[in-house]
């Protein structure tokens, strides 16, 4: 099996486990197909439904980011860090993103 076929096989076991786990999301998937504005959609979506979902803040604190939208991004990482103040990978985020604006 070629390092291509590779990737693709643990591309797909991830997304398969990650689908039996129900803890993914539509934009979650997306976000690893590196489907960005897909993402985006689902995410929004998602958290017009479950605005507290910290999964789905994370991923969309994320996705801003790429996208070079720091405020929006700021924005759902403080939110994640009200409903988890101790979330380290958000803290670490947050301050990352504030040295850029």
């Amino acid at each position: 099996m070629g390092k291509n076929e590779n990737v693709l096989v643990n591309l797909t076991s991830e997304l398969t486990k990650s689908l039996e786990k129900k803890q993914n999301s539509q934009g979650q998937i997306f976000f690893l197909m590196g489907e960005y504005y897909k993402a985006l959609e689902a995410l929004t979506k998602l958290l017009e439904i479950e605005p507290d979902n910290i999964i789905a803040l994370r991923y969309r604190g994320e996705i801003y980011y790429v996208m070079k939208k720091y405020k929006e991004s700021i924005a759902d990482l403080r939110k994640l860090l009200e409903i988890k103040p101790d979330d380290e990978w958000a803290t670490k985020a947050k301050e990352l993103v504030k040295t850029i604006l």
